[in-house]
C-alpha cells in the first residue's frame, strides 16, 4: 500500500465523496459539519501524502502527513472539549466484543471525555512530532 499512487486517489476520492455525501444529507451527522469536514480532510491529506511519496517529494508528503494528524485531531478534541453531553461505548477488542456482545457498556459524561481527551492528545502529540519532522525533511531526501 505505501506510496501506491492509485491508493492515494482513492483516499482522495474517498474523503471527497464523504464530504459530499455529509453535505447532501447533514441531519445524519451526529457531530458538528466543520468536525466532519476535518475529518474528510484528513482522509484527503492521507491520499496526498500517499501521491508525494510516490512522486518522490519528501518534503512536501511530510506537511501533508502534518495536515492529516492536525485533522485528525478534531474529531477527539470536539468529544473531548465540545458543548452537549457525550456518550461512548465502552468494551473488549472488536473480536472479544462480537464474540461477547454483553461486556460491552455505555459511559456517560466525563468517562468519554477523558478517554477520547487522551486520544487527542496522542494525535496531538504525533502532530507535533510530524511538524518536527517536516522541517528537517530534505526536499528530495528523508530525515
Amino acid at each position: 500500500m505505501a506510496d501506491n499512487p492509485r491508493n492515494g486517489g482513492m483516499l482522495i476520492v474517498l474523503g471527497a465523496g464523504l464530504a459530499v455525501m455529509t453535505h447532501l444529507r447533514p441531519q445524519g451527522l451526529n457531530v458538528p459539519p466543520v468536525i466532519m469536514d476535518a475529518l474528510c480532510l484528513a482522509i484527503v491529506s492521507a491520499g496526498v501524502a500517499v501521491l508525494l511519496g510516490a512522486s518522490g517529494r519528501p518534503r512536501l508528503r511530510a506537511w501533508a502527513m502534518v495536515a492529516c494528524l492536525v485533522t485528525m485531531t478534531a474529531g477527539p478534541a470536539w468529544i473531548a472539549l465540545g458543548p452537549g453531553g457525550r456518550t461512548c461505548n465502552a468494551g473488549t477488542s472488536a473480536l472479544l466484543s462480537a464474540a461477547v456482545l454483553s461486556g460491552r457498556q455505555k459511559v456517560q459524561g466525563v468517562g468519554c471525555r477523558i478517554a477520547f481527551g487522551f486520544g487527542g492528545l496522542i494525535l496531538a502529540g504525533m502532530a507535533v512530532a510530524a511538524v518536527v519532522m517536516a522541517v528537517r525533511t530534505k526536499p528530495t531526501g528523508t530525515i
